[in-house]
């Protein structure tokens, strides 16, 4: 089933961090496993660990314990305290499993720290995700996959991600995204439908990308973001094998230099073929 550490983690597949207690100790690579009668007890962390046995080698026996399947959450704090990689187990608290939270099981959480945001360079995938107001976090490259909700900051300042990864709602029920939060590109892919809750705002610089099930924003500001002139976010709701929908309103940023375009500029629309009556035009002519 895997080998201990002296981490505690058992790997390489079930993941635990794990106390217990007896009348006789037996010692695994410096972890302390304790059985009291046939319970060993403890904090253990996985995802839908399949029910089975676990065998502790001591110096004087073994020790075979049986368990049931489980489905356990574990929740994870960024601190930094390393680096900024998200691979490495101690820039969390508690401290992560190898290779960092990727799991469904697995909730993040990543507060306002004095240095060493985190950046993913590989794909991960989590829970829930909490980014709060000021924090940052960095895609470089690799996307993150979110199963549950996205919680972004609050008050005026919104979380961000930046870097060019994605960020992708693709739960197998329904998502709630709420808090601020700017981000690059966001992929909704979620048959059961993704929606903003009230008071959350949505930045988006780069590209909305509805690839299944519907985006409800009717309830928060959704914002395309326009920072040169050449650059604004799309709604991509056209490329091959998209079947996704939007429900509410996009507020379409355009960004205007007038000292560049002498006061006069076009105005365009962030999306594929609309209908001119979907802009409301009004006035005269002339």
């Amino acid at each position: 089933i895997g080998n201990f550490y002296p981490n505690g983690l058992l790997e390489p597949t079930n993941k635990f961090s794990f106390t217990a207690s007896s009348s006789a100790g037996i010692n695994t690579n410096s972890v302390s496993v304790i059985l009291t009668g046939s319970t060993l007890s403890g904090n253990i962390i996985s995802n839908n660990l399949s029910a089975g046995q676990l065998t502790f080698s001591g110096p004087a026996t073994n020790v075979t314990v049986s368990y049931a399947g489980l489905t356990t959450n574990a929740t994870y704090t960024w601190t930094g305290t390393t680096n900024t990689s998200w691979t490495v187990i101690t820039n969390w608290s508690p401290n992560a499993p190898t290779g960092g939270p990727n799991a469904c099981a697995v909730d993040v959480i990543i507060p306002v720290v004095a240095n060493n945001y985190p950046v993913i360079s590989s794909a991960v995938q989590i829970g829930n995700m909490q980014i709060d107001a000021g924090a940052q976090l960095t895609l470089n490259a690799a996307n993150i996959n979110v199963c549950k909700n996205w919680i972004g900051g609050t008050g005026a300042t919104k979380a961000v991600i930046a870097g060019n990864g994605k960020v992708i709602l693709n739960g197998s029920t329904a998502q709630n995204v709420s808090g601020k939060t700017e981000m690059q590109e966001l992929i909704v892919d979620n048959t059961s439908g993704v929606s903003m809750q009230s008071s959350s705002a949505l930045d988006i610089v780069t590209s909305l990308d509805l690839s299944s099930g519907n985006f409800n924003v009717t309830s928060g500001l959704l914002t395309f973001k326009s920072r040169t002139i050449d650059s604004v976010a799309i709604l991509d709701n056209f490329s091959s094998g998209f079947t996704g929908t939007l429900t509410g309103n996009i507020t379409a940023e355009r960004y205007y230099a007038s000292s560049l375009t002498y006061n006069q500029h076009y105005m365009g629309s962030p999306v594929n073929n609309p209908a001119l009556s979907q802009f409301n035009p009004s006035g005269t002519p002339g």
